[in-house]
């Protein structure tokens, strides 16, 4: 099996033949075409609506990961555990430490919490200080 058509080719594709037009050169379908039944012309419109939902999704997935901090989702490190612990406990904001870490805001509210500080939603420096380092959690 070959290699998947572009999403934007293959809705070209299901819309000419949907409006009863041949694909390729745009000429209109012999009346007697199976492309010319009602039952495959609504399926058409269907699979075209729901193509194209899907391509709309894919774009607002693509903005959405591009605006993602650089290191979103990826593993936590002992030394980022520590490094995020001292900056934490040095008054550094939430958003600081984020833009730091190249992480988001509510992965280092949930880091930090996980590491055992006392971090509210709307806080953005430390509750709580802690001696211990990563390696002791």
């Amino acid at each position: 099996m070959g290699a998947l058509m572009d999403p934007q080719e293959a809705l070209k594709i299901i819309d000419e033949l949907a409006a009863g037009r041949n694909p390729v050169d745009g000429e209109p379908l012999p009346d007697k075409h199976i492309c010319q039944e009602p039952d495959v012309i609504r399926s058409l419109y269907a699979a075209s609506k729901a193509l194209h939902h899907e391509i709309q999704r894919q774009r607002r997935l693509e903005v959405t990961r591009a605006r993602l901090a650089a290191n979103a989702g990826a593993p936590w490190n002992l030394d980022e555990d520590n490094a995020l612990m001292r900056g934490y406990r040095s008054g550094a904001g939430i958003p600081a430490l984020a833009e730091r870490h190249r992480r988001t805001t509510g992965a280092i509210r949930s880091r930090l919490e996980k590491l055992g500080f006392d971090v509210k939603q709307s806080q953005s420096s430390p509750q709580t200080q802690t001696n211990k380092t990563a390696a002791d959690r």
